[in-house]
């Protein structure tokens, strides 16, 4: 799958979904794209979202408003939010052909929101 979408795409330098993880170095030169593969999960799905974590090193654990204390989970760990990546897409989506709808970026037909960095 992963050789036809690279031939689709006519980008020579795209780096299989194996081989791209791992500590980037800093700077444009290092970038690196790729490509996630998954089935369709409902055919009409309507919007969807992915949340792409690891692109920046900023977080916050979460304290208690009142004392300051860092909130922990029922394990004990403290609760950590990571700074992520949302991407949103809109696919209209029906069983008549799946797999063949257009996926747009953002929400909607206007593609409002289509990324937005969270934290979670």
């Amino acid at each position: 799958m992963f050789d036809k979408i690279r031939s689709i795409e006519q980008n020579n330098l795209m780096v299989p979904p194996t081989k791209v993880g791992g500590e980037l170095p800093p700077g444009v030169d290092q970038a690196r794209d790729s490509v996630a593969v998954w089935e369709e999960p409902d055919p009409d799905m309507g919007t969807f979202r992915i949340f792409v974590g690891g692109l920046s090193g900023e977080f916050v654990e979460l304290k208690n408003k009142t004392t300051g204390e860092v909130l922990k989970s029922a394990k004990g760990a403290p609760i950590v939010l990571r700074k992520t990546l949302q991407l949103t897409y809109s696919v209209n989506g029906d069983e008549v052909y799946p797999g063949e709808d257009v996926v747009r970026e953002g929400e909607g037909r206007i593609g409002k929101n289509a990324k937005v960095w969270v934290m979670r």
